[in-house]
């Protein structure tokens, strides 16, 4: 599929870039960045010609070599956050450049519940994709872990998941 003219042009590169941690202040921990620092790379990226895609974009390239633009770049942010701090530090400017962004969410129910209302409406307005990270956070999967830890974590995450999708339909629907 590679030289299909519908398709992605050959040489298309994706770049992933995961964000941690956001400050306002200043850096004390190895996997901050600045808000400055942040919306300068961002603006770096699109001047460079860069456009964000989505994981399902990814996928599909990945996958099925789908057409995506020439200089794509993922952007990723770990872990659960608020509403207020994806519209603080992201919106204004995957607004200007009509780009998502992507969340490594992570599916435990009782954490889930504190951000998850904001995180909806994040969703819905097109600005923040969210993806499973899974539901043991911080302790990777390695051939060490016991299978029944292995299935936790990733198979977890689908329970974990729907209880927070039924939640959430339930505040939506009181909302409405």
């Amino acid at each position: 599929l590679r030289w299909d003219p519908n398709n992605a042009e050959p040489g298309t590169v994706v770049m992933p870039i995961m964000f941690h941690s956001i400050t306002d202040g200043e850096i004390n921990k190895e996997y901050q960045i600045t808000a400055e620092s942040l919306t300068q790379l961002l603006r770096d990226l699109k001047s460079q010609g860069f456009e964000g895609i989505s994981m399902q974009q990814l996928a599909g390239f990945l996958q099925r070599n789908a057409r995506i633009p020439p200089r794509s770049v993922l952007l990723i942010v770990d872990d659960l956050h608020t509403e207020e701090y994806y519209r603080k530090h992201f919106v204004p400017i995957l607004k200007e450049y009509g780009w998502t962004l992507t969340n490594a969410w992570i599916s435990e129910p009782e954490a889930s519940k504190r951000v998850a209302a904001g995180n909806v409406l994040l969703q819905q307005e097109g600005w923040v994709d969210h993806q499973a990270h899974g539901v043991i956070h911080n302790v990777n999967i390695t051939e060490f872990q016991p299978n029944t830890y292995i299935k936790t974590d990733l198979y977890g995450e689908i329970s974990a998941d729907q209880f927070i999708k039924n939640e959430l339909e339930g505040s939506m629907n009181s909302i409405r």
